[in-house]
């Protein structure tokens, strides 16, 4: 019987009790996928922006028909 590696992945450990502290200033992007979320997506935008205001937010929509794409297309501008 074959067994896996028993190492684990390297896994980035925060340095502090807070870790988004190194979030709040310039440099740090929140992924969001998403698909039909127009009903979430713009309370979760302005919720990040509220918390952590130079926060850059990259949506990755996967061909939504619910105008999750063209809100996201409005906003940047």
């Amino acid at each position: 019987m074959n067994q896996m590696p028993s190492h684990k992945p390297d896994i980035a450990v925060p340095s502090s009790d807070d870790p988004l502290k190194d979030c709040r200033g310039e440099g740090c992007v929140a992924v969001v996928a998403t698909y039909n979320e127009i009903e979430n997506l713009p309370r979760l935008v302005e919720r990040l922006h509220q918390l952590f205001p130079q926060l850059s937010v990259l949506v990755i929509d996967d061909g939504s028909p619910d105008g999750t794409g063209t809100w996201c297309d409005q906003f940047q501008e």
